[in-house]
C-alpha cells in the first residue's frame, strides 16, 4: 500500500450504497424498526465499496492487471472448491457475467471466451440472459455513438436514468400484484418457489405514493423470522428481487431517490476522463446488467459481486489504453535498467 491519498473521483463509487443506507435509516425512523439486520445489511452495502476502493487507490499494482488478478484468483476458487460446494446453479455465474461484458468491452477476446465458459456452467438463467442482452446493448451502443458523433452524454445519462428508474417501479409494482408470475407462467418458464416468498411479502408492501418502508435491514429479518419453506426442505434466505426488497425497506419516493444515484455516481466518475466510448458503453452495460439480475434474483448485498464490479468501474475510469500503459512499463524498465 502506498500513502497516495484517495482521488475525490474514485469515491463517487460508494454513493449508492451509501444512498441506500441513508434513505433506509430515514425509513427506519419512520416506521420504527431497526435491529441487528439494520447494522449487517449496512455493513454488507458498505464494505465492498470501500474495500475496492481502498484497494484500487492504495495498493501498488505496477505492472499488474488489478481486474484481471481478481478475476483469475475467482476462477481458482471455483476449481479449487468446486467439490464441497457445486460451482452449478452457483451466484458466483453472476460475477463471471459481469467479468465477459467487461473483458468484451476492453477487447480481451481470450479471457472474455473463459469469462463466457465459466458463467455458462455456472447455471444462473438469470445470468445467461443478461450477458447475452448486455452483449447485443454494447454493440448497439457502439454503433449508435459511432453515428451520433455530437450527442450530449449528461443528456444521455438522464434519459437511462429515468428510463431504469421507471423500469425500477413497474418490476416492484409486478411483482407485488402478481404480474410478473403471471409473465412467468405465460412464457414458460419455472419461477422456482418465487410466487411463494413474494405471495408471503406482499403483506409488508402498498402500492401507495405514501408508503414510507419499514426500513434498513427489514427484509433480511423478516426472511429470518419468517422461514418461509422451499420445496427443498430449506426456507428462503433471499426475495429473490432487489427492486421489490429495496421497495419494501425504502418505500415509494425512496425507490426513486435511490435508483438515480447508480447513474449520478457513474456519470461523476467518468465525467472527467477523456472523450473514450470504451468508458460510457461499460458504465450504461455495467449498470443494465445488474438491474437485469435485480428484477429475480439477489446481488445488492454481495461482497463477491460489488467488490470486482467497483475495481473495474475504477480501472475503466481511470486506466490508460493498454498500449500506453505498456509503453510507460517499458520505458520505465528502460531507465532502471540504464
Amino acid at each position: 500500500f502506498s500513502r497516495e491519498k484517495i482521488r475525490l473521483r474514485s469515491a463517487y463509487i460508494l454513493m449508492p450504497p451509501l444512498a441506500y443506507i441513508t434513505l433506509g435509516l430515514v425509513s427506519s425512523a419512520a416506521s420504527g424498526f431497526f435491529d441487528f439486520y439494520s447494522i449487517k445489511t449496512g455493513l454488507l452495502l458498505i464494505f465492498p465499496a470501500v474495500f475496492s476502493l481502498t484497494l484500487y487507490e492504495k495498493g501498488v499494482f505496477e505492472g499488474v492487471d488489478i481486474c484481471r488478478t481478481v478475476f483469475l484468483g475467482y476462477v481458482l476458487y471455483s476449481l479449487f472448491f468446486s467439490y464441497c460446494y457445486h460451482t452449478a446453479e452457483s451466484t458466483r455465474a453472476f460475477v463471471f457475467g459481469m467479468f465477459a461484458v467487461y473483458f468484451l468491452i476492453k477487447k480481451a477476446w481470450g479471457f472474455c471466451a473463459f469469462a463466457v465458459g465459466i458463467c455458462y456452467y455456472s447455471d444462473k438463467r438469470i445470468a445467461l440472459m443478461g450477458m447475452i442482452a448486455v452483449f447485443c446493448f454494447a454493440a448497439a451502443a457502439y454503433l449508435l455513438l459511432k453515428l451520433w458523433r455530437t450527442v450530449s452524454r449528461k443528456k444521455l445519462w438522464i434519459a437511462f436514468g429515468v428510463i431504469c428508474t421507471a423500469a425500477a417501479y413497474a418490476v416492484a409494482f409486478m411483482v407485488h400484484s402478481g404480474a410478473l408470475i403471471a409473465l412467468f407462467e405465460k412464457a414458460h418458464i419455472d419461477p422456482w418457489g418465487r410466487q411463494t416468498i413474494w405471495g408471503v411479502f406482499r403483506q409488508f408492501a402498498e402500492i401507495d405514493v405514501g408508503f414510507t418502508g419499514h426500513g434498513l435491514g427489514f427484509v433480511t429479518s423478516k426472511l429470518d423470522e419468517l422461514r418461509v419453506w422451499m420445496v427443498d426442505e430449506r426456507w428462503f434466505q433471499n426475495l429473490h428481487c432487489d427492486f421489490y426488497r429495496s421497495y419494501i425497506e425504502l418505500g415509494f419516493f425512496g425507490l426513486g431517490i435511490w435508483m438515480p444515484s447508480y447513474f449520478r455516481s457513474y456519470y461523476k466518475l467518468t465525467e472527467d476522463t477523456e472523450n473514450n466510448n470504451t468508458i460510457l458503453i461499460f458504465t450504461f452495460s455495467a449498470i443494465d446488467y445488474t438491474l437485469m439480475i435485480y428484477i429475480t434474483d439477489n446481488v445488492l448485498l454481495y461482497f463477491e459481486y460489488w467488490f470486482p464490479l467497483n475495481l473495474m468501474l475504477l480501472d475503466m475510469a481511470h486506466s490508460r489504453p493498454s498500449v500506453v500503459k505498456r509503453q510507460a512499463l517499458l520505458m520505465k524498465a528502460h531507465y532502471l535498467y540504464d
